[in-house]
């Protein structure tokens, strides 16, 4: 993949391509090409578009407008065949301006139950979402993490700076499979990020992830707070640093007055803010997976 985009790249410079497409544009082109390919040979489309009627609309009521295309070829569904501009995810994706409803929408299809869309299906979805991401540097990362029961689930989330989310989003998610609780109030934090849920509760998702995490490893029932102080000695007995130390209590100390602030007391939290508090939880947490494993 990555050679293919410096191949392109290069070809634009020798040629002097100068791109002005909109990148929402081509990702969107590009997930329609996979959804209709897929939808060709795998998916039934009365139980999908049963699936999507049901969760497609829960904060969108506007009714659906389908414009007539001949772009694309037509499917055979059940005998039938039909343009594919008349599937409700097409023509919704198509249609949409609203690039977080895009996302949305193509969330729901990697939610929906493997009766709807079988498991290789989904994933052949995320490599195509994945793939289309890279193509037209949209600012979204999808990662693909197991639940306790090994289960795939498949995230799309805003992005930072490609090297933190690869480091601290993506690693961490993938390695907090060895704490279940702790991993689905993360992976709760990143979904209601990339759906623009309310921000209070993807705080308290944060702070309880992180709480989760510290008890299994200190193997308590204490509080964040409460557990600041034995962090502390925990790393110490790792040969941390003595400043590093005390840089990290003091985080943690910081970290829990801000949310008791927010969560407790209706203070108001910016987005930037939530981000920041998204990197940071997952920094405390990298931090002392990649110490204990080193034992």
């Amino acid at each position: 993949m990555e050679n293919i985009k410096n191949k392109i790249s290069s070809f634009n410079k020798r040629f002097n391509v100068i791109d002005t497409d909109n990148n929402e544009q081509k990702f969107k082109n590009l997930v329609l090409n996979a959804i209709v390919n897929i939808l060709n040979s795998n998916i039934q489309s009365n139980d999908l578009e049963t699936y999507l009627l049901k969760y497609m609309f829960i904060t969108n009521t506007k009714s659906i407008v389908v414009k007539e295309s001949r772009l694309l070829p037509s499917l055979s569904i059940f005998g039938e065949t039909i343009n594919p501009n008349d599937s409700l995810i097409y023509s919704k994706i198509r249609d949409e301006s609203n690039f977080s409803r895009v996302i949305y929408y193509l969330q729901l299809l990697l939610w929906s139950d493997d009766s709807i869309i079988s498991n290789k299906d989904k994933k052949l979805l995320y490599d195509n979402f994945k793939e289309a991401i890279e193509l037209s540097n949209v600012n979204i990362r999808l990662k693909c993490v197991k639940d306790n029961n090994s289960n795939l689930q498949y995230i799309f989330y805003p992005s930072g700076a490609k090297e933190l989310d690869n480091k601290l989003v993506n690693d961490v998610a993938v390695w907090l499979i060895k704490y279940p609780k702790s991993q689905q109030k993360f992976i709760s934090a990143l979904e209601k990020i990339q759906n623009n849920g309310d921000i209070r509760n993807t705080i308290d998702d944060l702070r309880l992830c992180l709480e989760m995490f510290i008890k299994q490893i200190l193997n308590n029932r204490k509080t964040l707070e409460n557990n600041a102080d034995i962090i502390l000695s925990w790393l110490k007995n790792k040969n941390v640093h003595v400043n590093i130390r005390n840089m990290y209590r003091e985080l943690l100390v910081q970290y829990t007055c801000y949310q008791n602030e927010t969560t407790k007391h209706n203070e108001e939290c910016k987005y930037i803010e939530l981000e920041y508090l998204l990197y940071l939880t997952a920094n405390f947490i990298r931090f002392i997976i990649v110490l204990d494993e080193a034992k």
